[in-house]
């Protein structure tokens, strides 16, 4: 069980005074899943801070539960394209397959986004319209199945 605090710290004014004085923000302090204690900065209001340390709280038991601790948006693309190309493998065809992992090699090459985060819907957007706006322009259709290959790997 963690603690929401104020740190209180002493110090000696120019006149020899020694005052003890109370910092505005509100800190956390809680225990990992190593039983290290961690102490940070957290909020300016208690209520704030009392959520902050909530959160703190559920990683810790996720990590000791075995849980993945990482955030899905820092997760790479990479994986996730691998896992998904994965679990497509004994539901389609190899041609399909194939299709879909050019489909997604080429967002990911073109939009340049390495982790789930970066793919945000102005890149992709961009990407099809880049796509679509080329000499030869391909039909809708085909421009369509790039955005639905992303989708998929990311449902």
């Amino acid at each position: 069980m963690g603690r929401i605090y104020k740190p209180r710290y002493s110090m000696t004014l120019a006149d020899g005074q020694r005052v003890t004085r109370t910092v505005k923000w509100w800190h956390i302090e809680y225990s990992d899943a190593s039983g290290c204690t961690k102490r940070r900065k957290a909020a300016p209001t208690k209520v704030l801070a009392r959520e902050i340390l909530a959160r703190a709280e559920a990683e810790v038991a996720k990590h000791r539960a075995g849980l993945p601790a990482q955030d899905a948006a820092e997760m790479l693309l990479s994986d996730l394209r691998d896992r998904y190309l994965t679990s497509q493998h004994s539901r389609v065809s190899p041609d399909h397959l194939s299709g879909l992992k050019t489909r997604i090699e080429r967002v990911l090459a073109e939009t340049r986004a390495l982790k789930v985060r970066d793919l945000t819907p102005e890149r992709m957007e961009g990407f099809l319209n880049a796509f679509a706006d080329r000499k030869r322009a391909p039909a809708a259709r085909t421009v369509n199945t790039y955005l639905i290959a992303a989708k998929a790997m990311f449902n």
